[in-house]
Parts: C-alpha cells; structure tokens; sequence
C-alpha cells in the first residue's frame, strides 16, 4: 500500500484531464478529488483543507487567477497552462 501523499483538489472543465489527472496521481498515493466548475471547487475548498489545487486558467465561469485570489485555505495552487 502507497502511503499518503497529500490531498489535491482538480478544477477543470474538461473531463479527461478531472480523470487523467486522478488515474495518474491516485497510483502514486495523492488523494484526488475532481470539480468541473469554479464555484463547485471554491465551495470544496471551504469545507476541506488540500495541499494542492490545479486549475485551469481559462474556465468558462471564472478565471483561475480570480479563483486563487478567492480561496484561502490550500498550501499551493498551479494553474495548468495548454496551448
């Protein structure tokens, strides 16, 4: 059994990376949990603490950079940058 690595929280609106992003890092012994809208993740944020979010900075219902301005109770947040 993989210990715990830390907790991640996945903000993205795209399925297949919210899946890809836990299909690789559950193997490694992260806890991944997955939202596909902004709100939904900030309103994840509140009730639990992570030690990593990723998000998408260009989502339809907010900008990653505002979405890290808003939430306070994570050690560090990446933004994932596509071309």
């Amino acid at each position: 059994m993989t210990p715990d690595r830390g907790k991640i929280l996945v903000i993205d609106d795209d399925e297949t990376i919210r899946r890809n992003c836990r299909k690789i890092l559950e193997p490694e012994g992260h806890t991944v949990e997955t939202c596909a809208e902004v709100p939904e993740g900030l309103k994840t944020l509140q009730g639990d603490f992570f030690d990593l979010v990723l998000t998408d900075p260009r989502m339809p219902d907010m900008d990653g950079s505002e979405m890290i301005k808003k939430s306070k109770n994570t050690g560090l947040i990446i933004d994932q940058f596509r071309e």
